[in-house]
């Protein structure tokens, strides 16, 4: 198999946020398949039948057939991911002074050698320069590479706690839980469902009006980690 292509994956504010902290190691995007709904999964994963590039779908089909089906993953392990954010271009002399501020340089093409800058809405702490929307960041104004660790397909509702906090959330349980006196929570249990809880309130806020938490969809379960530079 020759090297694979890197691809964008856009991400909201908070999330990209959550990943420059280490919070979020994890994302779960819906999966768009039109047959997997009327199947009755018995299981989904890698097999040696498994053709490169996608995943197995084991179960019963509407025709009462039992038997292996196959998914195309969105991306594969070991695939760089180049995130895409809100963000904006501004020429490099507006703040050319405060070389603190996180952005990408892109020289202008013009005699004088003048420049662009690309910044970013997360961490922002100053007067907007006017956001434009993920969806229009180019390649080369993308600050962010990820790296797919693994791949998998479940349903939404399947998350426990340990991945509820990979995947960014505020993370408030924390805030909720009895210590004891060298420092451990007395409480994973509390911790987890809390974190489950919170990540519902977080799916439904992004992918409410199409995918509710309620309609336990059918995600992929991406896992990764920073490239870094």
């Amino acid at each position: 198999m020759g090297q694979l292509k890197d691809k964008p994956i856009p991400f909201s504010t908070p999330m990209v946020q959550a990943i420059k902290e280490r919070r979020k190691t994890m994302t779960r995007r819906i999966i768009k398949c039109d047959w997997l709904d009327k199947v009755e999964v018995d299981k989904t994963g890698f097999t040696a039948a498994t053709p490169p590039g996608f995943i197995s779908v084991r179960g019963t089909f509407p025709s009462g057939e039992y038997g292996d089906k196959h998914i195309k993953l969105p991306y594969q392990v070991g695939q760089r991911l180049l995130v895409k954010e809100t963000w904006a271009k501004v020429p490099m002399t507006a703040y050319w002074h405060d070389l603190t501020i996180p952005h990408q340089e892109l020289k202008n093409s013009d005699a004088r050698g003048d420049g662009w800058w690309a910044v970013y809405k997360a961490g922002w702490d100053r007067v907007s320069p006017g956001w434009k929307s993920s969806r229009f960041m180019p390649r080369w104004a993308s600050r962010i590479t990820l790296e797919v660790v693994s791949i998998r397909a479940e349903r939404v509702q399947d998350i426990n706690g340990a991945d509820a906090f990979a995947e960014g959330g505020p993370c408030s349980a924390w805030a909720e839980m009895d210590w004891d006196d060298d420092g451990y929570p007395t409480s994973y249990v509390k911790r987890d469902q809390r974190a489950v809880e919170e990540f519902e309130e977080l799916w439904d806020r992004l992918n409410g009006k199409t995918y509710p938490w309620s309609s336990n969809p059918w995600v992929w379960v991406i896992e990764f980690k920073v490239v870094e530079p």
